[in-house]
């Protein structure tokens, strides 16, 4: 007789059903409260966890401004009205043309009238006598170039005046007043003169006759030929009969 060799508890297939049962049949106890469990579940406290703290949107900003793209109203602006602007220019116009004006006005004001002037009393002023201003007679002035020897002819009564430097002249004096002056000339001089004059420096003059003489300046010479002349001469000045 042949004999089946033992087969292990594990690869029973009834004693895995009857293990089964009994584990689902103790499970089943201890949900009807049959069995008590020998140490109590340990309660712990819950922690509440702080909310997390979800990072702000791409764009959005950190302290509560709007996002990008979030458009707001703009505030509204107060523009200054385009008439206000003209008549503020028109004031200033006519201020400046005031200003004007009233400078005109004053300066015509004061300009001196040509009238006669009122008295205090009301009556015209009389005008001022009249100042006739006279005639000034200015001598004719010969000029002298060097080597110039022509005859110059005075006027009758009249003025005569010779200037230059290093000439020589010739005049005709009739009862005339002549005046010599320059630097190193020699002038003739022909006839009777009422007056003769010599300034400058180391000027020469040769006369007929005269009823005056006068010389200044540095170093002239007058010589005369006949009549008994007033002379009146400053020193390093010399007048002399010849």
């Amino acid at each position: 007789m042949c004999q089946n060799p033992r087969m292990n508890p594990q690869d029973d297939p009834e004693e895995r059903i009857r293990q089964l049962e009994q584990l689902r049949a103790g499970q089943g106890a201890v949900e009807l409260g049959t069995t008590q469990p020998t140490t109590p579940p340990t309660t712990q406290p819950t922690t509440q966890l702080p909310p997390f703290a979800y990072p702000s949107p791409y764009g959005g900003s950190p302290y509560g401004a709007p996002p990008f793209g979030v458009s707001y109203p703009q505030a509204p602006r107060h523009r200054v009205p385009v008439g206000l602007i003209f008549t503020v220019i028109a004031v200033g116009v006519l201020v400046v043309f005031g200003m004007v004006g009233a400078i005109v006005w004053n300066m015509s004001s004061q300009a001196p009238s040509t009238g006669p002037g009122v008295a205090g009393g009301g009556g015209l002023l009389d005008p001022g006598p009249s100042v006739d201003i006279p005639e000034i007679d200015i001598p004719a002035i010969e000029p002298m170039l060097p080597g110039n020897d022509s005859v110059v002819t005075a006027p009758p009564g009249g003025s005569l005046s010779v200037a230059g430097v290093d000439g020589t002249k010739t005049v005709e004096c009739d009862d005339s007043e002549i005046s010599v002056s320059g630097v190193n000339n020699t002038v003739t001089i022909t006839g009777h003169c009422a007056l003769v004059t010599v300034s400058g420096v180391d000027n020469e003059v040769i006369l007929d006759s005269a009823d005056t003489i006068r010389a200044s300046g540095f170093d002239n010479r007058v010589t005369y030929h006949f009549g008994e002349p007033s002379i009146d001469a400053t020193d390093r000045n010399v007048i002399s009969r010849g």
